[in-house]
Parts: structure tokens; C-alpha cells; sequence
């Protein structure tokens, strides 16, 4: 029986992203933990005001040279956040680039998030906004991920 790539993917995002994100800067699987929150983190798998960590669907697909095989297409639900009460705006914006390219460059340097998904599968940036709070002293990028991956087993 075919299983879902989601369980490895979430997984191996936690550990890209961690290696990625600068120190102080922890990356967490889901919401974020208690309410002691960190001025820098990242969400994979965010799930915020009962929004889902994972969104997707399996159907027929064509991918590469393979007669149609039962494909996963889905987006991980992801977020960066950074805060300071006495930063201004540009240089908190200028820190929330910074995090975000820096996740950006591991995920495009690793389309198969370390094996997680079997080629041609491949995980891509998605769709992402920027939302500006308190006068930019607070800047939350979201953003998905999105993959298309043939069933394991499959």
C-alpha cells in the first residue's frame, strides 16, 4: 500500500530549515510551543486560527518519463517571524529577508528535501506574504511549500 511523503517532509523541513536559520533562531514542527516565543523563529507545518499544516491532494499525474502514476500534490504551511521593540522597521524587514533567503537557498539547493521525496518530485516555494505589525517591530513571513511526489510504494 502506498504512503504519504508528508511524515518525511515535514521532518527533513525541520532539519533543513534548522541548519539553515541563524543562531537564536529555532525552527519548530507546528505551532509554536507554550507562550515563552522567541524575538526570531520559524513554524513548518504553522497552524494558526485553526488553519491546517498541510493542505493537498492525491491524483492521476504525468511526471517525467513514467506511465501516470497516483501523485501527492500538497503545500507544508510554513512561517518566519522576528521581533524587536526598538529595531526600526527597515532593519527588522532587512533581518526577516535575510532568514527567509537563506531557507529559500537550502530548499532550492535540495528539491528532494534529502531523499524525502523520490525524484521527479520536487519541493518549490510556494505562494508567501509579508504582514507588518506595530510598526514594522514585527515581521511574519508565510509562506508554503509546495511538493508533487509520487506515493511511496506506489
Amino acid at each position: 500500500m502506498p504512503q504519504s511523503t508528508v511524515p518525511a517532509v515535514l521532518t527533513n523541513l525541520v532539519t533543513l530549515f534548522t541548519a539553515a536559520a541563524p543562531a537564536g533562531c529555532p525552527v519548530y514542527l507546528g505551532p509554536l510551543p507554550g507562550s515563552d516565543i522567541p524575538p526570531d523563529y520559524v513554524t513548518v507545518g504553522h497552524a494558526d486560527d485553526n488553519m491546517p499544516s498541510v493542505v493537498g491532494s492525491a491524483e492521476a499525474s504525468d511526471m517525467g518519463d513514467w506511465a501516470k502514476v497516483y501523485a501527492e500534490k500538497y503545500q507544508v504551511l510554513c512561517a518566519l517571524s522576528t521581533s524587536s521593540g526598538d529595531e526600526l522597521a527597515a532593519a527588522r524587514m532587512a533581518r526577516a529577508d535575510t532568514i527567509f533567503q537563506a531557507l529559500m537557498v537550502v530548499l532550492r539547493n535540495n528539491r528532494t528535501l534529502s531523499g524525502a521525496i523520490t525524484p521527479p518530485g520536487v519541493a518549490s516555494l510556494g505562494s508567501y506574504q509579508w504582514q507588518i505589525e506595530e510598526g514594522g517591530s514585527i515581521v511574519t513571513i508565510f509562506f508554503n511549500v509546495d511538493v508533487v511526489a509520487p506515493w511511496v510504494g506506489a
